[in-house]
């Protein structure tokens, strides 16, 4: 993005990209990015475009401009990644009580936010969260039949389902745009799932040793699995390496089929170019 304040925008797209070939999108929105993502009728997706901001008013405009969004297809499904989440178990779960369950964790007004939950891990576990109806609007008129959920249903999904812990103490770094999703088990029990808005280099030690110190964890003998790329959150592998012996780098899983073209997608080492839900 430049100082004017315009998006920048990364294409991903097939040799042959025809957007009435589309027939369902998943958006993926960060605090500054948003990835959008077709798939055509084989499921198999067609074309990706990635958009970087630092204004949030460039949102709307992107919404308005985005020809994956504006082509034929009318549904699609939109993930929000925030820190405005709260994970329920089922067995105490009842949708009526979602705006409560929140409020445990911030206010959060019924009349502006638009607030959806959604079940992961054979639906054990619901995700509750919620966004600016504002926001919402802005897609209203392209995509009618747009779902909307949480981001970290997308992820803690990907944990749950794809990397079971293997150690007494397992820590999951998923790196997104900006952002970081962090997962904590010990003994096969998750104890935390939370995510951090990363500004600088220095920010995922800072997150990283306040999870290690307030779970108690023993950073010479705990397994830091980090699942895609550090890049994402201006990180390395070897910033890590110096204050935790045991430190893997795992390629994401794949549940994702793409068309002829789009392999750089894939390796850009989001979560969004392996998983879907």
């Amino acid at each position: 993005m430049d100082s004017a304040g315009t998006y920048i925008l990364n294409k991903f797209h097939g040799d042959k990209l025809d957007t009435d070939d589309v027939s369902s999108l998943s958006l993926f929105l960060y605090n500054r990015a948003l990835i959008v993502l077709a798939k055509d009728d084989s499921e198999d997706v067609c074309a990706a475009n990635l958009y970087t901001f630092q204004d949030s008013a460039d949102i709307p405009l992107i919404f308005n401009t985005d020809t994956l969004i504006h082509s034929a297809n009318t549904s699609g499904k939109l993930f929000i990644h925030d820190t405005h989440f709260v994970l329920v178990p089922q067995e105490l779960f009842d949708p009526s009580h979602c705006a409560v369950y929140l409020n445990f964790h911030s206010e959060t007004s019924p009349v502006k936010k638009e607030i959806y939950y959604e079940g992961v891990h054979s639906n054990t576990v619901q995700v509750v969260g919620c966004a600016e109806k504002d926001l919402l609007s802005a897609l209203d008129a392209s995509l009618p039949d747009l779902e909307v959920s949480s981001g970290a249903a997308f992820y803690l999904s990907y944990l749950l389902d794809n990397a079971p812990p293997t150690s007494d103490q397992q820590i999951f770094l998923l790196p997104g745009p900006g952002a970081l999703y962090l997962g904590a088990f010990e003994n096969g029990e998750l104890q935390l799932f939370n995510y951090f808005i990363i500004h600088t280099e220095q920010d995922l030690l800072k997150f990283l040793f306040a999870v290690v110190k307030q779970l108690s964890f023993d950073p010479h003998s705990l397994r830091l699995c980090v699942v895609g790329d550090l890049i994402h959150i201006f990180s390395t592998i070897d910033q890590l390496t110096p204050f935790f012996k045991h430190v893997d780098h795992i390629t994401p899983y794949d549940k994702l089929s793409f068309r002829a073209g789009l392999e750089t997608f894939r390796n850009t080492g989001l979560i969004e170019g392996h998983w879907t839900l």
